[in-house]
């Protein structure tokens, strides 16, 4: 049975979120989205990034929200990921904190949106005097 569904960690210091989100797959990212990935997914009114921990079957929830895009296919190595799970359970330490160790500091990835104005302005606007 094919995977629709992945586990992602949001890369923001929040406090009030889950350790983990389950987002959909679109059928075009299909090949993309595996574990290590890093994703842009929407959360709230923005975009956020994340990274893919697990992939899963199914879910209880009729609705998930999907990945918008896949920014980095191979960003962390599976082997990173069982070793931020191990640090986790024995330190007791969340999981997503636990993953940041992994992370040079520049890794850590925000959206920026940027707004542009029309080069020539429009041909119906009227002169005052």
């Amino acid at each position: 049975m094919e995977k629709k569904f992945a586990e992602i960690i949001i890369n923001l210091p929040a406090k009030n979120l889950p350790e983990t989100l389950v987002y959909s797959i679109p059928e075009e990212l299909k090949g993309e989205v595996k574990p290590g990935a890093l994703v842009l997914v929407p959360l709230k009114n923005r975009l956020v990034t994340g990274f893919v921990c697990r992939l899963q079957k199914q879910s209880f929830l009729p609705y998930h929200q999907p990945i918008n895009s896949v920014i980095d296919k191979d960003f962390l190595s599976e082997k990173s990921f069982l070793l931020a799970e191990w640090i986790s359970n024995y330190y007791l330490e969340p999981y997503h904190l636990a993953l940041r160790l992994f992370l040079p500091p520049a890794k850590f990835i925000k959206v920026e949106t940027y707004l542009s104005l029309p080069e020539k302005p429009s041909t119906k606007s009227k002169e005052y005097k």
